[in-house]
Order: C-alpha cells, then sequence, then structure tokens
C-alpha cells in the first residue's frame, strides 16, 4: 500500500554526503558499512549526522512520465522519498539504467532515496507476488546502479513481503535475503518491511527482529513497520512500540 511516511528513527541531516572512502573489508571479511548506519538506536550519515526520515511513497514504477515527482516533494519539505520499483515477477521490470536515473534524480534534488522491489507484496496469501529471494535476484542484477550510492540509498528489499497467510516464515527468509546482499558486496543500509501486509500485528518481526539484525554481518539493518489498518489508535501504536526497539521505522 502507498501511503505517507513518517518515521521514529534517525538518519542523515545533511541530505547528500561528500563521496565516502572506498569501503574496506571488516575483520570478518565482509564489507564494511560507508554510507547510511546503524549506530545504537540511531541512523546515521556517513559524516556522523543523524537523520529522522521526513517523506511520502512515489510510485515511480507506474509513473515513470511523472518526472518532476521527486522535485515536487522536495519543496514540500521531505528529505527522503521511498520508490516504488517493480523486478519484473508482477509488473514490468525497472532496468539499471532506470534505477540509476532515479537515484541522480534524488541526488539531484536532495533526497535520501528508500528504493524497494513492490512485486513482493502479500507473499504467500497473493499468489502473483515474489519471493524475498527473487527481490534479491532483481537487486543483484541492478547493483551496478547502486554501486558507491551508500551515502545516497537505503535498500528496502521488499515491500511487505508477507501477507497473514505464513507469516511465520518472515524470520528466516528476511535473514537469508540480508545474507545474500552482504555476500553480493552491498553496503548498504538494509530496510526489512514486517509481515502482515507490513503491519507485523502477529508481532513476528518485533519478537524476532534482533535474531535478523545479529545475523547481518555489517550490522546494518532497520526495520519497518506500516502504521495502519489495525494500528488506528494511538494506544495500539504505543503497545506496538513497547517490545520493539528505536531501529523500528514506523510509516
Amino acid at each position: 500500500m502507498l501511503r505517507i511516511l513518517t518515521a521514529t528513527l534517525l538518519a542523515a541531516a545533511h541530505l547528500v554526503a561528500p563521496p565516502p572512502a572506498a569501503p574496506t573489508p571488516s575483520a570478518g571479511g565482509t564489507m564494511a558499512a560507508t554510507g547510511i548506519h546503524v549506530s545504537g538506536t540511531r541512523i546515521l550519515e556517513s559524516t556522523g549526522d543523524a537523520f529522522v526520515f521526513r517523506g511520502v511513497n512515489h510510485a515511480h514504477t507506474w509513473y515513470q512520465s511523472q518526472t518532476t515527482a521527486l522535485a515536487d516533494i522536495k519543496s514540500l519539505g521531505a528529505n527522503s522519498a521511498r520508490v516504488v520499483l517493480a523486478s519484473g515477477k508482477r509488473w514490468t521490470r525497472n532496468d539499471t539504467a532506470d534505477v540509476a536515473a532515479v537515484v541522480a534524480e534524488c541526488k539531484r534534488v536532495r533526497l535520501i532515496c528508500v528504493l524497494e522491489v513492490h512485486d513482493t507484496t502479500g507473499y504467500g496469501e497473493e499468489p502473483a507476488a515474489a519471493t524475498l529471494d527473487e527481490a534479491v535476484t532483481y537487486w543483484i542484477s541492478v547493483k551496478s546502479a547502486l554501486d558507491g550510492q551508500e551515502p545516497y540509498v537505503v535498500l528496502n528489499i521488499g515491500n511487505e513481503p508477507y501477507g497473514n497467510t505464513g507469516a511465520s516464515a518472515w524470520t528466516a527468509a528476511t535473514t537469508s535475503a540480508v545474507q545474500r546482499l552482504r555476500s553480493s558486496g552491498f553496503g548498504h543500509a538494509i530496510m526489512v518491511d514486517a509481515p502482515n501486509w507490513g503491519q507485523d500485528w502477529q508481532f513476528v518481526m518485533r519478537d524476532n527482529a534482533a535474531s535478523v539484525f545479529a545475523a547481518d554481518p555489517q550490522k546494518n539493518t532497520i526495520f519497518s513497520i506500516h502504521m495502519y489498518g489495525v494500528f488506528d489508535t494511538a494506544a495500539e501504536i504505543t503497545d506496538s512500540s513497547a517490545g520493539s526497539n528505536r531501529r523500528t521505522c514506523r510509516w
């Protein structure tokens, strides 16, 4: 679903950071984070500045002719945009050149670019939906458009990747997706959406986020809950927050 975004997590204050130094392997042999990254309960830019996401979704894959959309979003005071892409499973694939153009436009208008694959929406309940593993295959196929963009791009693996059926599989599938991205050389901050159409009303993500985070060799995973539908009162939102941590975004 496409909604206005708000967030409780902190990330980058200066929207376009200086070019990062070349990535260097960590002690465990994985690439160290060079751009937007989690630090304790906050998200930081490569400069060390903290950031709070303020922005909206942009349904780019269905409205590619709307070339001024990102500039318009910026003009309303946003500092980020969550851009809808398609892997080709359900909707026409956004190719490497198109992804590179989206990132370039986000940088031009000074927006942090959260890129997401929408084909995963409602997997397990939506028969046509892609798996998270299929989404990772897409990200690998467009990796050349993302290399070196770690200060400007957050990689949201897949939108609302499980419906209300089989949501318990989210933990293993998400862990595998994060690790496969890392082993493929992605140094970006990774955002993972909750199951239950993003709402996590069964609290699968809340109760397993720590293990998913620990499985990321870079410890640079952001957890995203889409607060709509079942979370329609302040009390329900507060109750959900009590069991989570500040590495969780609420859109």
